[in-house]
């Protein structure tokens, strides 16, 4: 258990606190009846920033927002299967980022919280609003992509700061861009990443402590001798 702890000290901490702060913002978004200060503020800034449907940004951040969607997700994940030749992060990242999006559904259907009004939305989406799912699955998904990159011995630390600093803008921008497009409130946004950073951190630890120790089985020699 000491073992456990420390090495799992700093992913421990993220995951605590970002429970703790989805539980404060879920908490915050009943306490003002769904609709608050902070989310119309935000809200009224963004639309007046963006302008006319069909113009300049709507395209920009519908080209974004599509990073999110499960197709997308799909194609990178060919990708780094076969990159990885299907080995265990490949299907560490698959069975994590299916695990999000089934995770998100259950708990919209808890919340049912409403989406903007339908008027001022500029793409059509038929679930609930809260939590994100695109924040959510994305920090999921490209975080541990991140961390595998990171991980890595192959790449040299300046590829991987520059992969690290695009990663957290494409992050950003995803989450900007469901508020753009008037599909999300930004605490929808922000209690999707902070849910998403608590099942990242799950997998990460599972990930570090139990599926990287495991001895890859080449042969059937091999797996009879385990």
């Amino acid at each position: 258990m000491k073992y456990f702890l420390k090495n799992n000290y700093y992913e421990l901490i993220v995951l605590f606190f970002s429970f703790a702060l989805f539980v404060l913002t879920s908490w915050y978004i009943y306490k003002e009846d769904s609709l608050n200060i902070i989310d119309l503020t935000i809200r009224d800034a963004i639309y007046n920033f963006r302008g006319e449907k069909y113009g300049f940004w709507f395209y920009i951040f519908r080209l974004i927002t599509e990073f999110g969607f499960f197709y997308i997700v799909a194609l990178i994940a060919v990708g780094v299967a076969i990159y990885t030749r299907f080995d265990r992060r490949f299907w560490t990242l698959s069975g994590a980022t299916i695990i999000t999006y089934l995770s998100n559904e259950l708990i919209k259907v808890f919340f049912l919280r409403e989406r903007p009004v339908e008027e001022l939305r500029w793409m059509q989406e038929l679930s609930t609003s809260y939590p994100s799912g695109h924040s959510m699955v994305s920090i999921v998904f490209y975080g541990l992509l991140l961390y595998f990159i990171r991980s890595s011995d192959y790449l040299k630390e300046k590829k991987k700061n520059i992969l690290t600093v695009i990663f957290i803008i494409l992050l950003i921008l995803i989450g900007l861009s469901r508020i753009v497009l008037g599909v999300h409130y930004f605490t929808d946004v922000i209690g999707g990443y902070l849910c998403g950073l608590v099942l990242l951190m799950i997998y990460v630890i599972c990930y570090k402590s139990f599926i990287k120790k495991r001895p890859v089985v080449k042969n059937l020699t091999q797996l009879k001798s385990l």
